[in-house]
């Protein structure tokens, strides 16, 4: 049975990978360094700036962004879709992890030689999650041609998301709150332009999400073989 398990698994990866040359393969981790460095380098920079001028502090548009840099969502949105697109479920936990690695590297180095204090426990932290990364990303790739848990499974980044959404819109609650404890005017918190530009990027990424993951996919119908339904 077990044997039967694992020849299905290593069949449906053969049937449903993408053939990438390893030139292809190469270029294309490459690219998904070069991309979590800048996203990671700009996230910092941009940061950096809100602290040290006055006009990114009073641009609403740049505070907007660092917002949504400073958070999860971005890096659940990019991570799942490289591992969705990537050539198989090994290049897909590679990829996330050199995403997530390459972002980490870009955002902390500079913010160490920004502020000098140590960043070692964050640097640790990062990685620890690049590195888990790898799992939940060869489970997306997996997911592209299932129905039933696939789909289950392709909602689950979709719903980290929107638990984001949910979680700011909790802060801000919280935050703006004339008296501690007490909710806040009525939507008055959702006239703060920063708020406004964050919250429009993460429903943003649930609609794209939504929109790439569940488009329908051509995909190879698996055959089993005589051998394995006499296993069974």
């Amino acid at each position: 049975m077990k044997k039967t398990c694992f020849s299905g698994i290593k069949e449906y990866c053969l049937a449903h990978q993408r053939h990438f040359s390893a030139g292809r393969k190469f270029l294309t981790c490459m690219g998904t360094i070069l991309l979590g460095a800048i996203l990671g380098y700009g996230s910092e920079w941009l940061e950096y700036g809100m602290h040290t001028s006055i006009a990114y502090h009073q641009s609403d548009i740049l505070s907007g962004i660092v917002l949504v840099l400073n958070n999860f969502s971005i890096w659940i949105f990019a991570a799942t879709l490289i591992a969705y697109h990537s050539w198989s479920p090994l290049g897909a936990g590679l990829q996330s992890f050199c995403f997530l690695i390459s972002m980490c590297i870009s955002y902390f180095i500079p913010k160490h030689m920004h502020y000098g204090y140590s960043v070692v426990l964050q640097f640790a932290l990062w990685g620890a999650i690049a590195l888990f990364s790898t799992i939940p990303a060869a489970v997306i790739w997996f997911s592209r041609c299932l129905s039933g848990w696939g789909i289950v499974i392709k909602m689950l980044p979709v719903a980290a998301v929107i638990g984001e959404i949910a979680f700011t819109v909790y802060r801000c609650i919280d935050y703006y709150s004339p008296i501690p404890g007490q909710p806040a005017e009525p939507l008055k918190w959702l006239l703060i332009p920063d708020r406004i530009i964050q919250l429009g990027v993460y429903i943003l990424f649930v609609v794209l999400l939504i929109l790439i993951l569940m488009k329908k996919r051509d995909c190879p119908k698996r055959k089993r073989s005589k051998e394995g339904r006499r296993n069974t």
